[in-house]
């Protein structure tokens, strides 16, 4: 939203600059309460108490499943009149009022903002004392700041999730309750510190297939895990450039791109090829390569493909550095969804791939690649970079592809990475993950 804004702004008024942009919020007063049920239908909103109590209620409450589809409604419509009614743009989320104006109008915004509310919700339905405006302002958890350009935790929010990992015992039995805990926040807060991507499966691992009233004893795996989240939220609190997120990164970005990497793999061999992005949509070769994976181990051990295919769209990004295209956009494109939905969501399954994606969250973002949404093609359709993967070279893809005449190969000088992609490396104990951490940003921040 900010940053459709600013670009929609700045069309309308080239004077219009960056700095003239402020953020502010406004909160409902009660949110739900606000509600109130028609008089025929309060003998349907009823809790049964202790005591042969019967409770009615006569407005909405908190903790009944249907009141925020209810509440939604209110939301909806405050959102249609408020994009109709002032000069900036505004989000809601339940009961929260998140704007984006220009200096000169949000004075004008914010008080059309607050009579539609009580118009509406009646007199007293804003919380003022909770109203703020600013350049960097708490939004439902999370920080924008507008002058350095990054989304981050806010400070209650980061103190209560590292007070949460830091008083863990690891070395006692963890209850389940304690443990979604650890999981939800490692998620939440991966999105704006991606480094933690990798190593959120752990946790929620943890959970899986227990009961609600179970004790935990955490694997050495989690423990690591438990480790390293606190060191990250430390460092999301402290170096807010390089442990937060940029904005630019939230721009929707659409199927358009400059660089196409086409991947696939067989259990021995990794193809790549490269593509430029013509003005006219046409694709144009500019790159190839194999790469020889059979150290891995993974020859007649299929459970292994997925990790394989994920490796080969990681040595891609190494490609797109090589080949100095890290400023546009990149698009990976192959046959195997699974590892296609690891990059897009950086949603990483199984403990295979956790060594990769860690290879492959530090090289996105060491070197500012920005992907657009991925594109899945049938393996009947994607026999180029099949071919390299196995026995082919570029001269036989060029035989029944002319685009490929005089197409090089690309050393991409990858065997250290490769390396560190094994899915046998031990994550599992303290020395071993921090010598495999720096590696990776040594090799990552080199190539």
């Amino acid at each position: 939203m900010i940053l459709d804004f600013y670009d929609k702004a700045k069309a309308e008024d080239p004077s219009v600059t960056w700095d003239d942009i402020v953020l502010w919020k406004m909160d409902l007063k009660g949110a739900f309460t606000l509600i109130s049920f028609a008089p025929e239908a309060v003998r349907n909103m009823c809790l049964e108490l202790t005591g042969d109590l019967v409770m009615f209620f006569l407005c909405g409450i908190f903790g009944w499943t249907g009141t925020p589809a209810a509440f939604q409604v209110i939301t909806r419509a405050l959102v249609w009149e408020l994009t109709r009614k002032i000069h900036g743009q505004a989000k809601m989320y339940v009961d929260d009022i998140i704007g984006v104006s220009l200096r000169k109008n949000v004075r004008s915004d914010m008080q059309i903002t607050r009579e539609l509310c009580c118009r509406l919700l009646g007199q007293g339905a804003v919380e003022d004392k909770k109203t703020e405006i600013g350049r960097r302002i708490k939004i439902i958890g999370f920080t924008v700041d507008l002058d350095i350009c990054r989304v981050g935790v806010a400070h209650s929010n980061l103190c209560r999730a590292l007070g949460g990992f830091m008083n863990t015992d690891l070395s006692s039995p963890v209850s389940m309750r304690e443990m979604q805990r650890l999981a939800s926040w490692g998620s939440r807060y991966g999105t704006v510190c991606v480094y933690m991507r990798p190593l959120v499966r752990a946790l929620y691992a943890e959970t899986k297939g227990r009961s609600q009233h179970s004790l935990i004893t955490l694997r050495p795996r989690t423990v690591v895990a438990i480790r390293v989240f606190r060191a990250l939220l430390l460092l999301t609190g402290g170096d807010e450039t390089n442990f937060t997120r940029s904005l630019e990164s939230f721009r929707l970005v659409g199927p358009q791109c400059g660089i196409i990497v086409d991947f696939d793999a067989s259990l021995t061999g990794i193809g790549i090829i490269w593509y430029l992005v013509q003005a006219d949509g046409s694709e144009v070769p500019v790159g190839a390569c194999k790469v020889d994976i059979s150290s891995l181990g993974f020859k007649g051990k299929p459970e292994k493909q997925n990790t394989a295919e994920f490796i080969a769209a990681t040595l891609g990004m190494v490609g797109v550095k090589k080949l100095g295209f890290t400023h546009l956009l990149t698009k990976l494109r192959g046959d195997s969804i699974t590892a296609l939905t690891w990059s897009s969501t950086k949603r990483f399954r199984g403990d295979l791939v956790v060594p990769a994606a860690i290879v492959f969250v530090v090289f996105l973002e060491v070197h500012h690649i920005v992907l657009v949404p991925p594109e899945h093609t049938a393996a009947v359709d994607h026999w180029r970079a099949d071919e390299l993967s196995r026995e082919g070279d570029v001269n036989r893809v060029a035989e029944r592809d002319k685009r490929f005449e005089g197409v090089g190969l690309v050393d991409l000088d990858c065997s250290g990475l490769v390396g560190l992609c094994r899915p046998d490396i031990d994550l599992a104990n303290d020395d071993t993950f921090i010598e495999f951490w720096l590696g990776v940003h040594q090799l990552v921040t080199h190539l």
